[in-house]
């Protein structure tokens, strides 16, 4: 990497390193949650949990410097997908098994029958256990991986409900359980139960289900980054229609991710503004087909 500096190949050597907090006054951390990401979905694709980020990684520059680490921020944030893209192949080739897949399948396995998919027993139990109407669940489920329990999107989420390798990990699903059908989705229901206790205070349970949908797609510190800067502006930040949602919207807008009230900075929230809309339209096909 030096040789290259020297080449003239690039300007700056970038390598992700443990964050410890015996250099904080030496170094600026700049890229945690991307970095740490990336490094989980390694550990996934090479099946070597010694990969994982045990601490959480970053890349650090030089102390003080915010100018220089506030660009790396918006530059990963901006270019994630191309991030993956080029750090996944060189380890996919090990075992392509793990390579980016999704095998699409019917948004309605039998209408006539009133089957949505072969995991409609699986929606109906553990819907329970988080207090949705199982044909929401199922939405949810076709949105993220189009019932392909096999499902391994470019950024390692896996299985029917797509759990990031740490997700997977914090609701108790171990990397040998994450596709199967039944454990999946029982992690996933456990997060939805923790995102919908993150957002009681929301008192109209239908209004609520917005805004943990769009938390399980970027992240519940997204979301509430959103929630504050609407407020800011004079929106209810407990309703999501014209209210929240379009400032989602301009998360990617450096006015509303560089403001002080958004904590966790860019995203791009077109693509958790969709998300939410998507689910909420087909469980609306689904009830009125399913009655």
């Amino acid at each position: 990497m030096l040789a290259k500096l020297q080449r003239g190949d690039g300007d700056l050597v970038a390598y992700q390193m443990p964050k410890v907090d015996s250099l904080e006054n030496m170094v600026t951390y700049c890229g945690e949650a991307p970095i740490t990401r990336l490094i989980d979905s390694l550990a996934v694709v090479q099946r070597d949990r010694s990969v994982i980020s045990a601490p959480e990684m970053a890349w650090a520059v030089r102390a003080h410097s915010t100018a220089l680490a506030d660009t790396l921020n918006h530059w990963l944030a901006r270019n994630e997908s191309d991030f993956f893209t080029l750090c996944m192949p060189v380890v996919a080739k090990k075992n392509s098994s793990y390579s980016s897949r999704r095998a699409p399948r019917s948004p309605i396995l039998n209408r006539s029958k009133g089957q949505i998919s072969v995991y409609d027993h699986l929606f109906k139990i553990y819907s329970q256990q988080c207090s949705w109407d199982w044909r929401l669940l199922a939405a949810q489920a076709y949105q993220e991986s189009a019932f392909d329990p096999r499902a391994v999107s470019w950024m390692g989420a896996m299985g029917l409900m797509q759990l990031m390798p740490s997700t997977a990990r914090r609701v108790g699903v171990s990397e040998s359980e994450v596709f199967d059908p039944d454990c999946n989705i029982r992690g996933a229901v456990r997060l939805i139960r923790s995102l919908d206790s993150h957002y009681s205070f929301i008192s109209n349970r239908d209004e609520r289900i917005n805004f943990i949908l769009a938390a399980y797609n970027a992240g519940a510190g997204h979301v509430d980054d959103a929630r504050r800067i609407a407020q800011k502006y004079g929106r209810n930040p407990n309703v999501w229609r014209g209210h929240v949602d379009g400032y989602v919207l301009r998360m990617s807008e450096s006015k509303f991710y560089n403001d002080s009230l958004s904590l966790h900075g860019y995203f791009r929230g077109s693509e958790t503004y969709n998300y939410v809309n998507d689910i909420r339209a087909r469980w609306q096909q689904y009830r009125s087909m399913l009655k």
